[in-house]
């Protein structure tokens, strides 16, 4: 990633940044944007989904987040770059319905003063300490089949474990893998904080929907793009 500085989290997940790093040089095919599958038979080695929104790095033609996802998730003054979701997910107005979904990817800014300062002091706590220990034993379930695994084969039998591992960290943004048990999710996230914005780019999913090899590769693809946005400021977002 450009001009950032890489620091894999030793202390927690040491094994599991071995297997990220492995899985950020191996190429893979074209990521298929395709129908989906109304019976939600998932087929990881081909997941099907549809992009809802996407604009050049430097256009200002943003949407605000119900005019992509209009379903599943309260509005936080968002604007999107870019919205993909599970095919089967796609309502027929055209926008994503994330209660529905088993992934969507997403890419947006936000100008407000308190998620601001929010991501503004993890990264402080992240760069000095790093992330707490996992609460299983992640590097004992993986194995080296990690690449070929499902979100579904990741996430723990009880509800409340969780996973987090630090992928790379700078001085301005941090990128981070989660295992949520209680969402039934995994998560990739990249968070980068400038004097007045930050911007998120996420990559989220569940079930059998798509392997994690793909999931990663497809997350550091969408980080490669729009990491580096223009400076520009919108309005109008709602937030409740």
């Amino acid at each position: 990633m450009t001009a950032l500085v890489i620091i894999f989290a030793a202390i927690v997940g040491a094994v599991l940044s071995v297997y990220l790093r492995r899985l950020n040089s191996n190429n893979v095919d074209e990521i298929p944007h395709d129908a989906g599958d109304e019976n939600h038979h998932y087929d990881p080695s081909n997941p099907q989904t549809t992009i809802l929104h996407e604009i050049s790095p430097d256009s200002a033609d943003v949407k605000t987040l119900y005019e992509v996802f209009s379903w599943g998730r309260e509005a936080s003054a968002e604007y999107l770059y870019y919205g993909e979701i599970d095919s089967s997910a796609v309502k027929q107005d055209g926008t994503g319905d994330l209660t529905k979904a088993a992934f969507h990817a997403e890419v947006s800014v936000s100008f407000e003063e308190d998620a601001i300062s929010v991501e503004t002091a993890n990264l402080k706590d992240y760069r000095h300490h790093g992330f707490k220990s996992p609460r299983f034993s992640i590097d004992n379930e993986i194995g080296d089949n990690f690449p070929n695994l499902t979100p579904a084969e990741l996430i723990p039998t009880s509800t409340t474990d969780e996973y987090r591992n630090l992928i790379s960290i700078s001085d301005k943004d941090y990128s981070h893998f989660m295992i949520v048990g209680v969402f039934q999710m995994v998560y990739f996230r990249y968070v980068r904080i400038d004097d007045s914005r930050i911007t998120t780019i996420s990559v989220i999913a569940g079930d059998e929907f798509a392997t994690m090899e793909w999931l990663f590769q497809h997350f550091n693809d969408l980080v490669e793009r729009y990491q580096d946005l223009p400076m520009q400021r919108f309005s109008g977002a709602i937030r409740e």
